[in-house]
């Protein structure tokens, strides 16, 4: 399981910032191994079994999920001198929804290509919000936001 390792991997750079309460990282692995393994659900009152993805309903599948599009990223847009720019300006993810400043839509499509291209699996599909006029607000995450001419960040609440 793909996040499985990546956050092994990133536990594994930062061990000395972790108290593993007695534990090993090997533990840690089986543990989570165990858990995204076995997510079962119900729906319409039949029991299945969750191959693909993370369950939500799982404590641990968030932080699953951060860190496998924190992967993604690290080896993409924060290593690629051409997206560099973009990152230092305002580039931001929560889980799975992410934003940047950019000026077209063609740069916000080349810029999430470019983490996408990074997921073996390739089930990463971005769906860009891109404004067509400079009055248009964007959704992002319960708000609007937009850009103004003078370049101050304007934002409202998304009903």
């Amino acid at each position: 399981m793909g996040c499985v390792d990546d956050i092994m991997n990133l536990a594994s750079e930062h061990l000395d910032s972790f108290d593993l309460l007695g534990l090993q990282l090997v533990d840690i692995h089986q543990m989570l191994e165990f858990v995204f393994g076995n997510a079962y659900f119900i729906f319409n009152r039949r029991l299945y079994l969750q191959l693909v993805g993370l369950f939500m309903g799982c404590k641990p599948s968030p932080i699953g999920a951060i860190v496998r599009m924190y992967t993604f990223e690290r080896r993409s847009v924060y290593t690629d001198v051409h997206y560099l720019p973009v990152v230092e300006r305002i580039y931001g993810r929560y889980v799975d929804d992410a934003a940047a400043v950019v000026k077209s839509l063609e740069q916000a499509q080349a810029l999430f290509d470019s983490i996408a291209q990074q997921d073996p699996d390739k089930r990463i599909q971005w769906e860009i919000d891109f404004p067509e006029t400079e009055e248009e607000f964007t959704p992002f995450l319960g708000t609007q936001i937009r850009i103004g001419d003078d370049g101050e960040v304007q934002h409202k609440y998304y009903r």
